[in-house]
């Protein structure tokens, strides 16, 4: 009985797993949709005239994220130098008897229940000129 004991209380040869574990890259789905909606704001915000910047900042402040998870964001969905990208477009609510109309079909929860719709797509990267960049040799007059 003693030797049972003593035993049991040994460790085991594998040495404990130390650090962070490991996600291999595997990520939950509100990533996706948290990261359109950043995504989203930062458009507008570009769009609207504002610097990189303040884009950042005011696309973080909306999601509730670091500047640099919405750099993390961009970085993935809209690489600078790819042939293509996720785009977004305006998000909009549908109304209650849209909901009523989804629910009634017996589509899942996730259909139904939350009113904001964010459409995306996957189109070209958005041309972001820099604001003081020199003139390019063909806008020169001569």
């Amino acid at each position: 009985m003693l030797e049972e004991t003593m035993s049991s209380s040994e460790p085991d040869d594998k040495p404990r797993q130390r650090g962070r574990p490991r996600k291999n890259g595997v990520r939950p789905g509100d990533f996706l949709v948290r990261g359109c909606f950043a995504l989203e704001t930062y458009n507008a915000a570009r769009r609207s005239g504002e610097k990189h910047e303040s884009a950042l900042a005011i696309a973080a402040r909306s999601q509730h994220i670091s500047v640099t998870e919405v750099k993390r964001v961009l970085a993935e969905l809209q690489p600078k130098k790819a042939f293509v990208a996720v785009s977004t477009y305006e998000s909009f609510r549908i109304d209650k008897d849209e909901m009523k109309r989804r629910e009634d079909m017996g589509l899942p929860e996730v259909f139904w229940k939350n009113p904001i719709v964010l459409p995306v797509g996957i189109s070209e990267p958005p041309v972001r000129p820099r604001i003081n960049a020199r003139p390019s040799e063909d806008s020169k007059e001569g």
